[in-house]
């Protein structure tokens, strides 16, 4: 692996540690006792210019000694060679007409660059600084809540390096660029939020208040077969299989490009349908429906094309006095001399439509439903994605599971019973 070919000679001689071989830009090479030899070379204007270090101790200090080398060339090149490094303003602009051709092409929706554009216009105390110039110091200000991070939450700055990040991607990608400052700098993941677990009792009164609306039958679906909002939307009387009892979830639909797709694993499933409850639901929601002559199971509800789904849910529960969590949000608004004023404010927080997913999953595997198939059914590709969605218990959920290990099944209602 170590050894190279003397043209001459013919004969294979072992390379020296530090030698580069012709497709070999940039080397660490372990030389024992936790020494390394660093090596990396770029061609300036025809002419290879290679930096070394000799026995660095400590592999990290070997990693940070590379990254220098690759800067300094980098800066090299734009210095003396005939690479065009962009201002960073050029390259923001230039990276915000990609992404208005993929809006154009379907690929992303208007949302997501507006969304894009007003995390980067947060940048523009970089627009004269070369894009080759801009060093991880100064992309660690977004992490440290600075350059027009001050007021975003930890969501946000992760959203906001992202797209930066995606900038000096696109800049190495067209060749503008070798190192990308922002690799190496990560917002910590925020804790995700406990999954907002509606409980049978409270979904029966929930259904009470939804009797008669346009939202009955798409909560009792919802709740009963862990669709997403999109997939419940785009669900056919094709894709249903009354005989087999299976519900095949073939479609999603996309509420920003306003058009159906695969669903968002990118794969079709099956979802069982064969307790009797869902099967006369479904037959009877077909029977008062038969009038339209529709090929989807729900007729198209403007106000759930306008994203109120999520407050149908809320609004039901709501009414029903559920016990609704109270978080601190900051509030923004402006005073009469048009300054704007920060203020916390305490709300209450409802379940939202994907809380019925969220619901679904977890009256499974309470009722001793292997995680794996919850897996299946639900569509995720990663086992961890299902894990998320495991809420928070009571005491009464936890009660009596001893008596699995002895091999008696758990009382549903979480009480024992004492002979």
């Amino acid at each position: 692996m170590n050894e190279v070919q003397n043209k001459k000679s013919g004969k294979k001689t072992r390379r020296k540690p530090t030698d580069l071989g012709p497709k070999d830009m940039e080397n660490i090479r372990f030389l024992g006792d936790d020494y390394y030899t660093v090596a990396v070379k770029r061609r300036v204007n025809g002419r290879l210019i290679t930096r070394r270090a000799r026995r660095v101790k400590g592999k990290q200090n070997a990693i940070n000694t590379k990254k220098k080398f690759i800067q300094e060339l980098s800066i090299l090149q734009h210095t003396k060679g005939t690479m065009k490094v962009p201002q960073w303003r050029d390259a923001r602009n230039g990276y915000i007409e990609v992404l208005k051709k993929r809006v154009e092409l379907g690929e992303i929706g208007q949302g997501e660059l507006t969304k894009i554009r007003g995390y980067l216009g947060k940048t523009k105390p970089w627009d004269n600084v070369w894009a080759s110039d801009i060093t991880e110091e100064m992309v660690l200000e977004i992490k440290y809540s600075r350059l027009g991070a001050e007021e975003l939450s930890d969501s946000g700055r992760k959203d906001y390096l992202r797209a930066v990040k995606a900038v000096f991607k696109w800049l190495i990608k067209n060749q503008k660029i070798f190192v990308n400052p922002a690799a190496d700098v990560y917002v910590k993941k925020p804790r995700p939020n406990p999954v907002q677990w509606i409980r049978p009792e409270w979904f029966e009164r929930m259904m009470e208040h939804a009797t008669g609306t346009p939202w009955e039958s798409v909560f009792f679906l919802g709740y009963y077969t862990g669709l997403r909002s999109g997939e419940l939307y785009a669900l056919k009387w094709s894709d249903i299989d009354f005989e087999e009892g299976i519900l095949h979830v073939n479609h999603s639909y996309n509420w920003k490009l306003k058009r159906e797709k695969l669903p968002k694993s990118g794969q079709a499933r099956m979802v069982d349908i064969s307790a009797p409850e869902l099967k006369e639901f479904l037959l009877k929601h077909r029977e008062n429906n038969i009038k339209n002559e529709s090929t989807y199971v729900f007729s198209r509800n403007k106000e759930w094309e306008a994203g109120k789904a999520a407050r149908a849910v809320a609004q039901a529960l709501e009414a029903v006095k559920f016990p609704a969590k109270e978080e601190e949000r900051i509030i923004k608004t402006k005073d009469k001399s048009g300054k704007v004023v920060t203020e916390k404010e305490k709300v209450k927080v409802y379940p939202n439509f994907h809380a019925l997913r969220a619901s679904f999953t977890m009256n499974l595997l309470l009722n001793e439903t292997p995680i794996l198939i919850v897996q299946k059914v639900l569509g995720h590709l990663e086992l961890k994605t299902t894990q998320h969605y495991i809420g928070e218990l009571r005491k009464s959920d936890i009660v009596g599971t001893s008596q699995v290990l002895f091999g008696r099944s758990k009382k549903k209602q979480g009480k024992l019973k004492i002979a």
